[in-house]
């Protein structure tokens, strides 16, 4: 849950980073491109103090693997996903107010398209694609193998995420920088 709690954290919060800062858009000459950034900081910080309590409890219970050394790979990957996400939702979170009034939702819609209350083996069949496209189902799955079951990930498997993260955040900071011109005259 930690996975989905810090991808949460960036869809509540990213519509409305730059609607909440007016000046920085209009009277200073601010990088506002840094604006998600520093918000995805500050939830990745909550995420990793999870992340080391998670470790304690599963020392607490017996569940020792070296693996769970590897756990924070999976939030540099996340990291990609979610800046991502925050350029691409905080830009389109100037000209469409309303999209902070439905991320909620979205987030309880990802909330059940991630494998996070149940096991992936459960999904029916035809419902399988859902979880083969998500990436957070599979940085839940991918930190829940390090930590919990010892499991190294399929290095390839784990590269092609990371190269689609790579591209999702270049794409969310193209659309960014694209529309950032538009921002002082919407707003």
């Amino acid at each position: 849950q930690l996975v989905y709690t810090l991808m949460a954290e960036v869809l509540n919060q990213s519509p409305n980073i730059v609607l909440a800062v007016p000046n920085y858009v209009k009277k200073i000459k601010f990088p506002l491109e840094i604006l998600p950034m520093v918000s995805f900081i500050g939830s990745l910080f909550n995420a990793l103090i999870s992340l080391l309590v998670l470790i304690a409890v599963a020392a607490a219970l017996g569940i020792y693997h070296w693996t769970a050394l590897l756990a924070p790979v999976v939030f540099m990957q996340m990291a990609l996903w979610c800046l991502g996400l925050g350029w691409l939702l905080s830009s389109l979170g100037v000209l469409f107010r309303d999209l902070q009034q439905i991320m909620p939702l979205i987030a309880q819609i990802l909330l059940f398209a991630t494998p996070i209350f149940y096991s992936p083996q459960l999904v029916p069949p035809e419902y399988q694609i859902v979880l083969a496209i998500n990436p957070l189902a599979y940085m839940v799955e991918t930190l829940r193998g390090l930590v919990l079951w010892g499991q190294l990930p399929n290095w390839s498997i784990f590269a092609l995420w990371t190269l689609g993260g790579g591209l999702f955040a270049l794409f969310g900071l193209s659309v960014f920088q694209r529309l950032r011109h538009t921002f002082a005259d919407i707003m």
